[in-house]
């Protein structure tokens, strides 16, 4: 029997970093069957077992993409000699309802963003590919908790590509609430990305190395293996590298935050903040031209898959779970 954590190091290097079997046999000095025994091997008795659900059938994507991909080739002869001429996201739409292809305007834009080939700039702009990348990050917000006025941290995560937010506040900031709140996030989203930055948290943080490089605990390198994404650290004093999840922390405090909520208990809080993280869907943001919820649906299609025995309501009060660890609720 080999350390659970060896057996989750050849998966992150197989399975999220994409390195080939024989590497991770050469890298850990182990034979190529150990290898593929141990990416088989079923978690540890404490944790359930996890498989990917089958992916997403997309029968109008499978219809549509072919007559946007034609038009996108198009528009590279017509931005020479007609630019005034090209093919609009608006205009496919319409085209695309004439040929009896039953889809959102919406979706087109979205499709199209992802098809298209990226202009010549001056500059590169920060923008990321669906599914590809959340932040999550600590703030501090004072509630009124069964009358009392009470200082409580809460945990913040955003999806960049879509921008839909996740709140939710905990009694502390341990390690337990940390991974709660992250696999509560990921099945309110319904999806995990492939890629998720953090702060140096000491819940995940053992020892700061160089330039990107920690030593993490155990228990928190487990969590990113089985739910199958890579856990980067922006570097000491670096905020601009999850610039995103940081001003969500402020929006979140200013908006969700102001009158102070009220409830008997925190998960009455925190239903009303899943609430407000529904409500915010609806919104536009600066610089797009379509709701966060379409974009969030989009980007689902495209996140890794939550595992079955995994699922649950994405509240405080969702089903158990292999990293629920210690009630982070205590006495409520």
């Amino acid at each position: 029997m080999y350390p659970v954590a060896l057996r989750d190091e050849i998966r992150t290097w197989v399975l999220i970093q994409g390195k080939s079997q024989r590497a991770a046999a050469q890298h850990f000095g182990l034979s190529r069957n150990t290898v593929a025994k141990l990416l088989l091997e079923e978690p540890a008795a404490s944790v359930r077992q996890y498989q990917r659900q089958a992916p997403h059938k997309t029968p109008v994507r499978d219809v549509a993409l072919p007559h946007i991909e034609g038009w996108l080739k198009e528009n590279e002869w017509l931005e020479r000699w007609a630019p005034k001429q090209c093919w609009t996201a608006h205009r496919m739409w319409v085209e695309l309802r004439k040929l009896g292809i039953p889809i959102g305007e919406s979706t087109v834009r979205l499709f199209v963003q992802e098809k298209r080939k990226p202009s010549k700039s001056a500059f590169i702009p920060l923008d990321f590919a669906p599914g590809e990348r959340a932040e999550f990050d600590f703030g501090e917000a004072t509630v009124k908790l069964a009358g009392q006025l009470v200082k409580v941290p809460f945990l913040a995560g955003r999806l960049r590509f879509s921008g839909a937010m996740f709140v939710e506040c905990f009694p502390t900031q341990r390690q337990e609430a940390f991974l709660l709140g992250q696999r509560h996030a990921f099945e309110f989203w319904g999806g995990v990305p492939r890629l998720v930055v953090y702060d140096n948290l000491k819940a995940a943080v053992l020892q700061v190395l160089q330039g990107h490089s920690r030593r993490e605990h155990e228990v928190f390198r487990h969590f990113h293996s089985v739910y199958r994404f890579e856990a980067l650290f922006a570097n000491v004093a670096a905020g601009w590298e999850k610039g995103s999840v940081e001003n969500l922390v402020g929006y979140a405090r200013r908006n969700y935050f102001v009158p102070l909520p009220e409830g008997a208990n925190l998960e009455a809080i925190n239903a009303e903040l899943n609430q407000n993280c529904i409500l915010d869907q609806q919104r536009i943001m600066a610089g797009r031209t379509d709701p966060i919820t379409s974009r969030l649906a989009f980007e689902r299609e495209r996140a890794g898959t939550l595992a079955t025995s995994c699922a649950g309501s994405g509240t405080t009060s969702g089903g158990a779970g292999p990293f629920d660890g210690p009630d982070p609720f205590p006495n409520q």
